[in-house]
């Protein structure tokens, strides 16, 4: 049959004429409007649904996915909010938002700087950019596949460390936030930001200045030990396990959770998870070690839906009843048998696709 989204269209809007509170007539218009091409209306449309039903999972998960194609300068929302909140709740895959993020930090007065190679930034622009949640809740949902937010990060640690270097406890304090969701990023895309020679000798001596006050059992600034783990991972550093110890400021856990309490736990349940076989090829293990001491691209986020969503959906299917519903002309002697139920992913990757689909 023949989509006529045109009609569809009409039918929905006269349908909100005598009941405009439906939030599900309102996700309805915005789908019918997405897939004609008019993605901009389109999320107008989820955001009110969103609005009318802020707990159903199906219209945030539609606002993310919209996200993810309109253009900034279409849209006529406020976006920064919706994109910051989109990417902290795993609306769609933070890859895929990342691109409007990218597009609103370039375009806001606050962020525009960094991009900017021949800008020398001053107090009040790092002021500015560390109060900016959408810049922060990017850095902790890498990868971010823009070559221009690459080279922004590699100029703003530069900076920071810069006037880490110089002191100034109270600007530090600050900007502790940023340096601390930077040193996220960093550590999830693998340290693969580009580092001068004078990055690398400050680095040797922060590095030194905080060996030296974990030895002699001194909690060293916060600030100092964010930028250290830009640079480098804090597992490194000797007795660095002490830092967990210490009482630091919230936006400081999760960095020290990632580089010295979830490695142990980590290393431990991977010794507890059953294998078919032992693999014994030389190849095979090296390319198996590698992915273990590498896994990229890391992610730090699924879109997948609360427990709560996910009880209020349909109740699952057989496998035999969802093939013959997608594929009604496939022959009979394919289908699976009744109760056939083992799929076999072959090369899961990082996990992230196969955990999306489990849910």
């Amino acid at each position: 049959a023949v989509r006529d989204w045109e009609a569809a269209e009409a039918v929905l809007r006269r349908a909100l004429e005598a009941n405009p509170g439906s939030a599900d007539m309102c996700g309805l218009l915005g789908e019918v409007l997405r897939r004609s091409g008019r993605a901009a209306e389109a999320l107008t449309w989820y955001l009110k649904a969103h609005q009318l039903m802020p707990q159903d999972w199906r219209h945030k998960r539609a606002c993310g996915e919209a996200l993810t194609v309109v253009h900034a300068s279409e849209a006529r929302v406020e976006l920064e909010s919706l994109t910051s909140r989109a990417l902290a709740e795993a609306w769609a895959r933070p890859k895929d938002l990342a691109p409007m993020a990218v597009s609103l930090l370039q375009r806001s007065p606050k962020t525009a700087w960094i991009f900017e190679p021949a800008h020398e930034p001053q107090p009040d622009d790092l002021h500015a950019a560390a109060g900016v949640t959408l810049l922060q809740r990017l850095l902790r949902a890498p990868p971010v596949p823009d070559w221009a937010f690459e080279r922004a990060m590699v100029r703003l640690r530069q900076h920071l460390l810069g006037r880490a270097m110089q002191g100034g406890a109270a600007f530090a304090e600050h900007w502790l936030p940023l340096a601390a969701c930077l040193a996220d990023y960093c550590w999830l895309t693998d340290y693969a930001l580009e580092e001068s020679a004078e990055e690398s000798s400050q680095l040797e001596a922060l590095g030194q200045a905080l060996a030296d006050a974990v030895a002699a059992g001194r909690q060293p600034p916060a600030v100092q030990v964010a930028l250290a783990a830009a640079y480098r991972n804090l597992g490194r550093l000797p007795q660095g396990e002490r830092l967990l110890a210490a009482d630091w400021p919230d936006c400081m856990l999760p960095l020290l959770r990632r580089h010295l309490a979830d490695p142990p736990r980590e290393r431990q349940l991977a010794a507890e998870i059953p294998a078919l076989f032992e693999i014994a090829d030389p190849v095979s293990r090296q390319v198996m070690a590698h992915y273990d001491r590498a896994p990229y691209p890391r992610w730090s986020a699924v879109p997948v839906p609360p427990p709560a969503a996910r009880q209020q959906r349909d109740a699952p299917q057989p496998l035999q009843a969802v093939l013959r519903s997608r594929f009604p002309l496939l022959p009979a002697a394919l289908w699976p048998a009744p109760g056939a139920g083992e799929i076999l992913d072959a090369g899961c990757g990082t996990g992230q696709l196969t955990l999306e689909l489990a849910a």
